[in-house]
């Protein structure tokens, strides 16, 4: 139940992952959850990949997040992450979200290894304001950076960290499926508006540098970008490599350290950047 007030929505190969216990104690501990009505799940029998059914989603519901706070010492509802709407089907972006999922929980695993404290993490599926027409702040992602006169930058995900005696950092996660590497750029620009004019930082009222992190699902999504970006006069200045790096997911689910490389196709150590 804590890993699903971390993270939100999890599969079962998550949360072995996340060592929760062996594939079938997972399942025994869901069940009796899911039973207790702790925990619900979103089904989706009628998308197939490679011919495989997909993983159910499990989160937790209101009643789970009461009974967590009650017995956590020093744990607030603010800091459990459940859905607070009933519309929890996704299908539109399962692949998606659950690859966002896999790189939070690989950054969880990176910050934990090298002695960093995690400030704040946000995603793309936490949101604010009101669903309601007419209402002063419409419903919007949380991750959402504003540029003025109805433009903005919802990144996947905004992670603020703190490495010893150091300043507080952010990151940026872009979370890529696909091979569309035009979307990509597109996209991209957007970054680079936000990286030079500080906006990320001064959303979390902090005075620091914006890095940008992205993950691509197909290598040759990741090379192509590459190839653009030499020639695309948005990412022409001085230092850009130390701004923007690229890594494989597959390589990510290894060892975020070691997964990306900036923009100049040179490896880098996610420690350093």
């Amino acid at each position: 139940m804590r890993k699903l007030a971390a993270h939100k929505y999890l599969t079962v190969s998550q949360l072995v992952r996340l060592k929760v216990g062996i594939r079938n104690r997972v399942y025994e501990a869901l069940k009796k959850l899911i039973d207790a009505k702790l925990v619900k799940f979103a089904d989706y029998k009628a998308l197939l990949r490679y011919g495989k059914q997909l993983e159910r989603i499990h989160f937790l519901t209101p009643k789970g997040a009461t009974l967590l706070v009650e017995n956590t010492p020093n744990l607030h509802y603010d800091n459990i992450r459940y859905p607070k709407s009933a519309t929890t089907l996704f299908t539109h972006d399962y692949f998606h979200r659950v690859s966002t999922i896999n790189t939070q929980i690989c950054i969880f695993e990176w910050l934990s290894n090298h002695s960093f404290d995690l400030i704040r993490y946000d995603t793309y599926f936490d949101v604010i304001g009101s669903r309601k027409k007419h209402q002063k702040e419409p419903m919007h992602a949380v991750t959402r950076i504003e540029f003025g006169n109805g433009h903005f930058l919802d990144p996947d995900s905004i992670v603020i960290y703190q490495k010893p005696m150091r300043k507080a950092q952010i990151l940026l996660i872009e979370v890529y499926n696909g091979r569309d590497a035009k979307r990509v750029i597109e996209q991209l620009r957007k970054h680079v508006y936000t990286v030079k004019h500080g906006l990320a930082a001064s959303k979390y009222q902090l005075e620091v540098v914006t890095k940008v992190c992205c993950t691509f699902e197909h290598e040759s999504n990741l090379q192509a970008v590459l190839k653009r970006v030499e020639i695309d006069p948005y990412f022409q200045f001085d230092g850009i490599e130390d701004y923007f790096f690229l890594g494989l997911h597959e390589n990510v689910m290894k060892s975020f350290e070691t997964a990306f490389v900036n923009l100049h196709g040179k490896n880098v150590l996610a420690s350093e950047i």
